[in-house]
């Protein structure tokens, strides 16, 4: 296993990106800046001669449709980037490969049918790590599938991956391809097309799983099966890869999210199972600027040339159906009404050291997101700077019977967040209301808060006792367009301004990046929980918040007395 200063195409990938000399957006310089960043780092090893082992099989694979027919499969630079990383980082205690997810996102005519095929391809011959005799060791049994919502679609992929290996010799004398799979008899191993639709999903051992064109699956529920059955296999991985689609609040949305926070993430939010590479232009590009095509289309000048994609933009330019097609397909640019409504690179400069007992005896304002039954609950306190700004004060809560399924749900690292002092976890499968009820009764008396919002769907209950017993001034705040109006507009011009104060805290982060916000007839704005790719908990209850401050004096929201 070779050292980690070596510089081999990984890395110098990696560092022609970093330092300037390749053209790329800020995910894709996000992903090398993790690579340059792990090298680093003692718990993990690089083995480049692995790296090498697998970059060297691709060009035995021919292609065998369009001008490069018969030609072998060469791989790009950034190709050799995700075949490395996903085959090259291994944990150095085990010796067995770091990833076990990798999600992959490029717009079209960008390679990756023939990457995918051969992911496959070498995950059914050599499922395992290279070993000390310098030899690629099978997985026995293998199991590999291509996965779609439709086993017909499945087979698109699949069908791709059974040219490839009759065209290509010596994998077409190893593997057989029949009418339904594709066989590796020597080790009982086999790839076989799958759907939600399939004659049964039982019994099902994957050691890798392609999931292409993911955009396109309406729920999380047959990639929970897929997941549910990698437990027999200590190397399993599952190879998402896709274009952006149109489908919204979908699995996709929620674990393209879940990169870009692993992918941005301070070290707050980790994720060592789950590699991410994404393509598609920064926040403000120009989608007729071909530099912005550079950045979406790692391939441009290869598989998919300049004069096809300035022949796309024409058309986009002229005919409006052909636009949206234009920065979905060709740019991975999402264009439904839906989107990410905060901006996360303003969110992440609003980053301070938020002392909390400086805040003590200035007057504040709090919103409380309370949970149904089982899930967090989050109390936001807002307290002005005197200069136009505002700092915050954040809690939550969640029950501890919810910690694992939430984990596995919404991929994010509750039980580290209740380790590093943001969450608490309360006893119990259900919210403890009493809990939760004293401890904001202390903080809103600790600090000077003048008005709690609540949700009063929810809430009413408790906010009466808070009322009633403990003495708070606690105000309706119905989820209403009306009342979210000014507050969303707040926001907004305190994070352009940079003018927000937070410490960084990682769920608040996670809720800022998942919100999506809806426009009413009025033009007025809120939060959309159902279009969220995830919990927005927190930022409603800032908004709450922020509402309360604005309004306390203009009597907008009823009060309960």
């Amino acid at each position: 296993m070779s050292n980690q200063t070596t510089v081999n195409p990984v890395t110098e990938f990696a560092l022609d990106i970093v330092q300037g000399r390749k053209t790329a957006c800020k995910w894709v310089k996000l992903a090398c800046e993790r690579h340059l960043r792990d090298l680093k780092d003692a718990r993990w090893v690089f083995d480049e001669d692995e790296v090498n082992k697998r970059i060297k099989l691709f060009p035995l694979l021919k292609h065998y449709k369009g001008s490069f027919k018969g030609k072998p499969f060469i791989l790009s630079d950034w190709q050799k980037f995700v075949i490395g990383s996903i085959f090259g980082w291994k944990w150095k205690d085990s010796a067995k490969r770091r990833y076990r997810y990798a999600f992959i996102k490029v717009p079209r005519k960008n390679g990756k049918t023939f990457l995918a095929a051969g992911v496959a391809i070498q995950m059914l011959l050599y499922g395992r790590n290279l070993q000390k005799n310098g030899k690629l060791q099978p997985e026995g049994g293998a199991e590999v599938y291509f996965v779609a919502t439709k086993e017909d679609q499945a087979k698109i992929g699949w069908k791709d991956c059974c040219s490839i290996i009759k065209r290509s010799l010596g994998f077409s004398e190893r593997l057989t391809v029949r009418i339904h799979e594709i066989r590796y008899d020597d080790q009982d191993a086999f790839c076989k097309p799958l759907g939600s639709d399939s004659e049964t999903l039982d019994g099902l051992n994957p050691v890798c799983a392609i999931k292409d064109e993911f955009h396109a699956w309406p729920d999380r529920n047959l990639h929970d099966v897929i997941e549910d059955a990698y437990g027999a296999r200590d190397q399993p991985l599952d190879f998402i890869i896709t274009t952006e689609g149109t489908l919204r609040n979908s699995i996709h949305d929620e674990i393209d999210t879940h990169c870009k926070n692993i992918l941005s993430s301070d070290g707050s939010y980790l994720d060592d199972s789950f590699f991410a590479m994404i393509y598609e232009p920064d926040e403000g590009d120009d989608p007729f600027d071909e530099k912005t095509w550079e950045k979406s289309n790692p391939n441009l000048g290869i598989s998919k040339s300049m004069d096809y994609m300035r022949d796309q933009a024409s058309k986009a330019r002229l005919m409006p159906n052909k636009y949206s097609t234009f920065l979905t397909k060709q740019l991975n640019r999402r264009t439904d009404i839906s989107e990410r409504w905060l901006s996360m690179d303003q969110w992440d400069a609003c980053k301070r050291v938020v002392e909390e007992e400086n805040l003590v005896g200035i007057a504040g304002t709090a919103g409380l997101d309370l949970a149904r039954s089982r899930d967090m609950s989050s109390f936001q306190a807002v307290f002005p700077d005197g200069n136009g700004g505002f700092s915050i004060v954040s809690r939550y809560w969640i029950p501890e019977a919810e910690i694992e399924e939430r984990k596995r749900r919404d991929r994010v690292p509750y039980d580290v967040w209740e380790r590093q002092g943001f969450l608490t976890v309360t006893e119990g499968n259900v919210t403890d209301f009493r809990l939760i009820e004293n401890e904001v009764a202390e903080l809103c008396h600790k600090f000077q808060i003048n008005e709690l919002a609540y949700d009063p769907m929810f809430a009413t209950d408790l906010a009466l006792r808070l009322r009633d017993d403990h003495g708070l001034n606690v105000t309706e705040f119905s989820q209403t367009f009306k009342n979210f109006a000014m507050p969303c507009k707040e926001l907004e011009r305190l994070l352009i301004s940079g003018q927000l104060h937070h410490n960084g805290n990682p769920i608040l982060r996670w809720n800022a990046g998942n919100v999506v916000s809806r426009v009413g007839p009025s033009g007025n704005q809120m939060p959309d929980k159902a279009k969220s790719s995830a919990r927005i908990d927190g930022i409603v209850a800032l908004l709450m918040a922020l509402g309360r401050q604005l309004n306390t004096e203009t009597g907008l929201m009823p009060m309960i007395q």
